[in-house]
């Protein structure tokens, strides 16, 4: 597993606590194991391409870059997500759709990580992570902030991560998180990625 993946893992795993409190309820309660949820995350996981575009296509119809590979996608208690690589591995690209009537402000989930660090960065794998930019995007027709952070990972490595949300076609919020090596990332892929959202 690359560093760049560990750093979205983390951040991924926020967004998944996030969503899937009932379930850590019936965990605490006893009523449903850890294991279980582990099993049904990956039972309901997928690598067959057509599944994922299957899934994709569900959350938004929007052109996946030349030359990314990889693809996976989940579909599990109203929470659908997709993900693909840079054929480098150094860049990674997730989509995630919410379940309806859940909505996070990204914004304010990065706000709220820099004030208790104390420090006004984001801390994720041991790493800080600080603002670069808020950019006004459009996506989907719908204005919003692509919010980028950058920083140096726990392993040393130059990470740059950017998020941005928007209403995804059921009308749920919807999350696009790029994450890529400090000395990968290309402004230009990641403008056309979210202009390409429809």
């Amino acid at each position: 597993m690359n560093k760049t993946l560990k750093v979205i893992l983390i951040i991924i795993a926020v967004l998944v606590v996030l969503c899937c409190c009932v379930g850590t309820a019936l965990t605490l309660t006893g009523v449903v194991s850890m294991g279980t949820i582990l099993k049904n995350i990956e039972a309901n996981t997928t690598e067959n391409p057509e599944e994922v575009a299957t899934i994709a296509a569900g959350i938004a119809d929007f052109e996946v870059p030349a030359g990314f590979i990889n693809p996976y996608g989940m579909n599990i208690m109203g929470f659908s997500a997709v993900g693909y690589f840079s054929p480098d591995q150094s860049t990674h690209i997730f989509l995630t759709e919410l379940p309806k009537n859940l909505n996070l402000n990204v914004e304010e989930i990065m706000q709220s990580m820099q004030e208790q660090s104390g420090k006004g960065n984001v801390t994720v794998n041991g790493g800080q992570f600080t603002s670069v930019e808020d950019r006004p995007v459009t996506i989907r027709g719908q204005q919003s902030t692509l919010i980028i952070k950058e920083g140096v990972s726990s392993e040393g490595e130059t990470v740059r991560i950017g998020t941005v949300s928007f209403d995804s076609k059921q009308g749920n919020q919807a999350v696009l998180m790029i994450s890529s090596r400090g000395d990968t990332w290309d402004d230009a892929m990641v403008n056309n990625l979210i202009a390409s959202f429809r």
